[in-house]
């Protein structure tokens, strides 16, 4: 029997690949068109937009203004900053003449509000008060204003206050406000200096010199010879000034409480600590002179005394001084009228001294 001829059998494999590769081809040509079509929309889209967006402004607001967008807003409020209204500016606190009149320290409490403020100080006034001491950086080197200084970073306290305000109100009320700073007797800065150059050292090693045993709490001090110790110290100065305050009273502008040889104060060019501190203490008074500010330095009545090692053994006098806060003693003794004698011998060349008791104090009859 023969085969029945079904003929050669016709493959489509080719014909199958080229409709894909068709497809395929295709669907590239799509995407290399979109993104082209993307690109060009990201380079002309922008100022197509801008335009389109001038041009139905103007046709809406008859061509009057142009709307304000990133490139001409600086210079619209460069060219035309709002009219401010003019406030009359506080006058000039007096210098130091009326020697009858009374120093309180205020509480930040007293000063909490501005009516707060208002009362204190009326209530200062009918004691016979005219100066009101406000500690805006204490012993413990806290800040209780809002201070822009890099050291000051972990320094200002939780509550704060508005000094600005307590400033303005104390004087509307007859009262000379003045701002106490704790100066170099500061525990806090000299840990936030990442550099650790603005604390004392301890004898040749990187850790600081403290005032006594850690277990019974020693602190650190800023260091009166370190160059950013006193750059910090002058910013907070100026901050106090910038404030509104006229009257400055600086606390601990000294070598710290019982030093000892195993402080390290790092290169002192052979310059003696009463020249440092002299030093200090000229430009401080010089730079306050300019600015019309009355400068004010506290010791206590032992340091006033002479031979302080406090004061590298030098008295107020030979530190050049000119106005002098002493802080007396909480127990007063027979020996303390005798004290005060020295005390103002060793403080000739003051222009003024006032004597410190407590929360009040007074000038020098």
């Amino acid at each position: 029997m023969s085969k029945k001829n079904l003929g050669r059998v016709k493959r489509y494999r080719s014909s199958f690949y080229r409709r894909r590769s068709f497809w395929l081809r295709r669907f590239v040509s799509g995407l290399v068109a979109l993104a082209v079509i993307f690109a060009l929309g990201w380079v002309i889209g922008p100022a197509v937009i801008n335009f389109g967006t001038r041009t139905w402004y103007n046709l809406k607001n008859d061509d009057r203004q142009e709307p304000v967008g990133p490139d001409t807003a600086s210079s619209i409020v460069t060219s035309q900053p709002a009219e401010a209204t003019p406030t009359p500016e506080p006058s000039p606190t007096p210098e130091p003449a009326d020697t009858s009149a009374g120093w309180s320290y205020v509480t930040l409490s007293a000063l909490g509000s501005e009516e707060t403020a208002r009362a204190t100080a009326q209530d200062l006034v009918a004691q016979g008060v005219k100066y009101a001491v406000v500690t805006l950086k204490d012993s413990q080197g806290y800040i209780y204003y809002q201070s822009s200084q890099e050291l000051a970073s972990g320094s200002v306290a939780a509550t704060t206050l508005d000094a600005a305000t307590a400033v303005r109100v104390l004087k509307e009320e007859g009262i000379i406000p003045v701002a106490n700073l704790y100066m170099y007797q500061d525990p806090v800065a000299p840990y936030t200096d990442t550099s650790r150059t603005a604390g004392v050292h301890y004898q040749d090693t990187d850790y600081f010199w403290l005032d006594a045993a850690a277990e019974n709490g020693g602190k650190p001090w800023l260091n009166p010879y370190s160059d950013l110790a006193f750059q910090y110290l002058d910013g907070l100065l100026s901050e106090v000034e910038n404030l509104g305050f006229e009257q400055i009273l600086l606390s601990g502008v000294q070598f710290p409480n019982r030093a000892t040889s195993s402080c390290n104060y790092g290169d002192t060019a052979g310059v003696s600590q009463a020249a440092q501190l002299a030093g200090i203490i000229g430009r401080w008074q010089q730079e306050a002179e300019e600015k019309d500010v009355t400068l004010w330095f506290e010791y206590s009545l032992a340091m006033v005394q002479g031979d302080s090692a406090q004061l590298g053994g030098a008295t107020p006098d030979a530190l050049g001084v000119q106005n002098l806060v002493v802080s007396l003693p909480e127990e007063q003794t027979e020996e303390t009228a005798a004290q005060l004698e020295t005390a103002r011998t060793n403080s000739a060349s003051a222009r003024y001294r006032v004597w410190r008791s407590g929360s009040s104090a007074s000038f020098d009859a």
